[in-house]
């Protein structure tokens, strides 16, 4: 699976608004939604429940075109992650992905995305005493909505385990995701987590600000929305 580098290939942008959530702690909206964990993790496999097909595919990780730069070198928190949840996204311009909390999993089956967020960081500006944080999505199984095994999903997953371990770029091989490793790893900075000055309910809740990208019942302008009351 580790590779050479290999310019020509389609290479996954890592740090644009597109593909993961960018997030600034430094301004974080207080809310408890986020003490208690349980509300989110793994309660998308519900959905399964309540429509017929799986909707296990997360469009967040975009593939660039030829020529288009590469994307950053990342790391993944060892722990900082939330398994099996639910994400919707907004099909209005701009396509904000929101949180779904469990008791509006069923209801929102049909539009759901089931994902596990992963909490990384780029190398640019980490080098300045800088923590570029960003959720890092990824497809909750391996397996697509049939239930066939999926390379592109397979190896995604995977790749997030091993960048939990060292630096990595991760890149499209056609086939499956590939990983990409850094000419001089030396040259790349060591990371002590334990200095990371944020919670991971921090990140959370500025990534997904609970009083408009959580939703908890179906009053949320977003689930309003979907039922077709607005």
């Amino acid at each position: 699976m580790t590779t050479n580098k290999k310019p020509n290939l389609a290479a996954v942008e890592t740090s644009t608004p597109e593909v993961i959530k960018a997030v600034d702690v430094n301004q974080i909206e207080c809310a408890d939604v986020f003490g208690d964990l349980s509300q989110f993790r793994d309660t998308a496999a519900e959905a399964v429940e309540a429509v017929k097909r799986t909707l296990n595919r997360v469009p967040l990780m975009k593939a660039q075109g030829g020529g288009q730069k590469a994307g950053s070198f990342v790391r993944v928190h060892p722990t900082f992650e939330l398994t099996g949840v639910g994400l919707v996204r907004d099909p209005r311009e701009g396509g904000e992905s929101h949180l779904v909390m469990k008791a509006m999993v069923k209801p929102l089956a049909k539009w759901l995305e089931a994902i596990d967020l992963h909490v990384a960081i780029t190398r640019e500006g980490f080098g300045q005493g800088h923590w570029p944080v960003h959720l890092w999505p990824v497809p909750a199984t391996a397996c697509d909505k049939t239930g066939k095994p999926n390379p592109h999903f397979q190896t995604h997953r995977l790749i997030v385990q091993h960048a939990k371990m060292y630096w990595l770029r991760m890149i499209n091989g056609g086939r499956q995701y590939e990983e990409e490793l850094p000419e001089k790893p030396e040259k790349l900075p060591t990371i002590d987590w334990a200095q990371m000055p944020w919670t991971f309910a921090d990140i959370l809740a500025k990534a997904f600000p609970p009083s408009t990208h959580v939703i908890a019942n179906d009053q949320h302008p977003l689930a309003a929305y979907l039922f077709g009351r607005e």
